[in-house]
């Protein structure tokens, strides 16, 4: 049987196949964020058209409001100070307020004001989970064949 990307990683022997698989990961993640987003402004149009009410064109803020929250929310760095952690926080809640205000102006479909946590969501994935995994799979690999770190590195810089 050939070896190829789709085979698990502990059963992949060359360094480029498990590049080309993490590579492929990302461009399925790339696709699925994107069709998220087109359709995170889509939806609020079709709706303002489908229940005669342009109030859900209020609903197109939710993508942007959740891109400027998730950092927020995912990127601070414990402090020791409880009052301060707290206060990192607020920026958050601020922004917040417009997510809420505009649920209580436009309340249907209810459940469209869940663009923000998949949003979140997404970007926990990406800037959290994703690299994390990605080292598991390398530190696997490296022990699996008995490459090093440097050799699998000398292997993908001979073939670029």
């Amino acid at each position: 049987m050939t070896e190829d990307f789709t085979q698990p990683v502990s059963r992949l022997k060359d360094p480029r196949k498990l590049r080309t698989k993490q590579f492929a990961r990302d461009m399925n993640l790339d696709s699925l964020a994107t069709l998220f987003w087109i359709s995170c402004i889509v939806c609020p149009i079709v709706f303002a058209f489908a229940w005669r009410n342009p109030a859900h064109l209020l609903q197109l803020a939710y993508l942007p409001l959740a891109f400027l929250i998730a950092p927020i929310v995912f990127n601070f760095s414990p402090m020791g100070l409880w009052l301060s952690n707290v206060a990192y926080f607020i920026p958050a809640l601020f922004l917040l307020l417009p997510v809420a205000l505009i649920y209580r102006l436009v309340p249907t479909p209810s459940w469209y004001i869940a663009v923000v946590p998949i949003q979140l969501a997404l970007f926990w994935y990406v800037r959290r989970h994703l690299p994390k995994v990605k080292q598991q799979e390398w530190e696997e690999f490296s022990r699996n064949t008995g490459i090093s770190r440097e050799q699998i590195e000398d292997r993908l810089s001979s073939d670029a």
